[in-house]
């Protein structure tokens, strides 16, 4: 077995409310040893601490996505900064802004993306970043953001987070590197040949990259259409050594170091 570790999945959705039990347990004889699911709002990151606390294989990151940034109150920063000094909590996350079906207004959801990189300084945890369509904004956040990042001679980690499913260009691929972001490749890796992403991993260096299934979306192929899981995530690691011409357990073994590096995982 594969030594693995889905940095994104999504396992308290009602995708799996009737077999939660079974899809952990494939995932495990897949060769997966941690998870690490993200909140999206109060009520999930509540529910990704609930979950962590059941197995020791499960960590929580806790944050609010920017399709629910509408429902933000001061209320929501003070119960999401007491959820995040749970022991099991090793990121802030998922945050982020998202231009492209623009569920909550724009100046709220960059009110509050800033609200949670700003809870992460203070708390020392490295955050999951979602961005869609939203660079032209994003961007200049996140670099001032590092800046502060940088100048903390308290944090635990080098790195500051992880671009979730990462999809943009090259060039900003290697900007992100630059600044101390991993990038969370997922199963879209494996959609067509020759693609933007299959070019993006061929490049940029595998200290880099980071595996997720964000279960139950992004299917890989050829199960693409059905539900996502995390014991489909051999597929990414499979596709991603494939398309760096080395051996796949070189590409589990170096993925989840990376991982086990940015979340400094508490037993």
């Amino acid at each position: 077995m594969l030594p693995l570790i889905d940095t994104h999945c999504h396992l308290y959705l009602n995708h799996f409310k009737d077999d939660i039990k079974e899809v952990k347990d494939r995932a495990w004889d897949q060769g997966l040893y941690r998870i690490l699911v993200p909140g999206i709002d109060l009520e999930t990151s509540r529910k990704a601490v609930l979950i962590s606390r059941m197995d020791p294989r499960i960590y929580a990151a806790v944050g609010f996505h920017p399709h629910d940034a509408s429902s933000w109150t001061k209320d929501s920063l003070v119960e999401i900064r007491e959820l995040a000094k749970d022991e099991k909590v090793v990121a802030i996350g998922e945050i982020g802004l998202d231009y492209f079906r623009d569920r909550s207004p724009r100046v709220q959801q960059r009110k509050v993306f800033e609200e949670l990189l700003n809870l992460a300084l203070e708390l020392c945890l490295p955050v999951v970043i979602h961005n869609r369509e939203a660079l032209s904004d994003l961007l200049p956040l996140v670099t001032s953001w590092i800046e502060q990042w940088n100048k903390s001679v308290q944090l635990p980690q080098k790195s500051p987070g992880v671009m979730h499913a990462f999809s943009e260009k090259i060039v900003i691929a290697e900007k992100m590197v630059h600044l101390g972001f991993f990038l969370g490749i997922s199963g879209a890796v494996t959609y067509g040949h020759g693609t933007d992403l299959q070019n993006l991993v061929r490049t940029i260096s595998l200290d880099k990259l980071l595996l997720e299934t964000d279960a139950p979306y992004l299917t890989p192929v050829p199960y693409r259409g059905k539900r996502n899981e995390p014991s489909y995530l051999p597929l990414v690691a499979e596709m991603i050594a494939d398309q760096k011409k080395i051996p796949i357990k070189i590409c589990a073994e170096a993925t989840s170091n990376n991982a086990e590096h940015l979340f400094g995982w508490r037993e």
